[in-house]
């Protein structure tokens, strides 16, 4: 089974991430995706985010460098999606959303909020 994929710097879209997520949602052997330096915006990371819901198996995912172009960035609504999935998700122990277009006040401190009980978690913002 598949359990690594690396699909960084691939000007992955939002349509791409949720074609990943549809995967995820019934993907039980993935355990590290890495997606940084693709074109995921807001959407995309919203569909991953719904995926995180669901999937126990992925252990590390990569969104870091997703601000690369100005029509497609993850901000602030696709942290918000993210940082709620994280209060479902029990798998995910290493989450990388470096170099995005993340406000301080409210996506970094909604995703510290949302693992700050986990023991463990590495979060990157």
């Amino acid at each position: 089974a598949l359990t690594r994929r690396e699909r960084d710097s691939n000007q992955i879209g939002d349509t791409g991430a949720a074609a990943i997520a549809d995967a995820l949602h019934v993907n039980g052997a993935m355990m590290e995706l890495n997606m940084g330096g693709n074109k995921i915006g807001d959407t995309g990371a919203a569909a991953i985010a719904e995926a995180l819901r669901v999937n126990c198996a992925l252990a590390n995912l990569n969104l870091a460098g997703n601000p690369y172009s100005p029509e497609a960035k993850i901000g602030d609504a696709g942290a918000a999606a993210i940082a709620s999935a994280l209060r479902v998700n029990g798998a995910l122990t290493t989450l990388n959303v470096q170099s995005n277009d993340l406000s301080e006040d409210s996506s970094k401190s909604k995703l510290r909020e949302a693992v700050k009980r986990r023991s463990g978690f590495n979060l990157y913002v």
